[in-house]
């Protein structure tokens, strides 16, 4: 991918090789989306530039490789400097690096190569995330929306965390969001919820639900009788706890 205006703000001496350094503008601190890029971020965003003048602007479409070559505590969210204009996606195989023979000084020179290849579509690896997404509502506004943010750079790691939250967390339909609402809000970055345990969780059921949610979980009856709604509850959140501690 492309650092934007590369030529326009940068040296252009192209008989002098790779510039000993780069301009960085005032008004950048009018400029809404630098400032809406926490102090981490701006950093980063330096450090692609900086990586940029060897290649004439242009750098890895890999996030790992971005963090390696520029020693990064951790990958750079490039969609996100993508979807604030600041970078232009493009399609590049990931940067290798050689070692050339020693010059004249006896310093080992390294040549990164980068080989361009044929684009695949925006949206390429949509298909196979949702295959794994478990509520299949709004196909369509969830594809909008991962073009949107160009999210086929970092598939694998969407696709990990939603079959992690899958194994983990979204045990209960009714609280796994739309395909939709978890690409915009971007939810991979949100920390995985263990889920509280039965014991805990009937607490809050209605009280004409009880029943239902005490058959559904192996424990048939009313319970002892002439109990309250809540002194029921209180039981099945014994048994419940019982059997708990039976499983562990």
């Amino acid at each position: 991918m492309q650092v934007s205006n590369w030529d326009r703000w940068q040296p252009k001496y192209k008989d002098r090789g790779t510039p000993p350094w780069i301009k960085l503008y005032r008004n950048l601190f009018s400029n809404v989306e630098w400032c809406s890029l926490s102090d981490g971020e701006k950093g980063q965003l330096i450090s692609i530039w900086i990586l940029a003048a060897d290649k004439k602007g242009y750098i890895s479409n890999d996030p790992q490789v971005v963090q390696k070559m520029t020693m990064l505590d951790a990958p750079p969210n490039l969609n996100k400097f993508i979807s604030l204009g600041f970078l232009i996606p493009a399609c590049e195989q990931p940067v290798t690096s050689v070692l050339t023979a020693c010059d004249s000084r006896g310093d080992e020179r390294r040549v990164d190569k980068i080989r361009e290849l044929p684009c695949a579509p925006n949206g390429a690896r949509f298909a196979e995330w949702y295959e794994k997404y478990p509520k299949k509502k709004g196909k369509s506004q969830s594809l909008k929306a991962w073009k949107r943010k160009n999210l086929d750079g970092i598939a694998d790691q969407i696709i990990a965390d939603t079959v992690k939250r899958v194994e983990v967390e979204w045990n209960d339909p009714q609280f796994i969001p739309m395909a939709s609402t978890y690409i915009n809000q971007e939810r991979w970055h949100d920390e995985i919820e263990t889920p509280k345990p039965d014991s805990e969780i009937v607490r809050n059921i209605p009280a004409d639900k009880l029943l239902s949610f005490a058959h559904e979980r192996g424990i048939p009856g009313d319970g002892p009788i002439g109990i309250s709604t809540d002194e029921y509850r209180t039981w099945l959140s014994r048994k419940l706890t019982e059997r708990e501690r039976v499983t562990v």
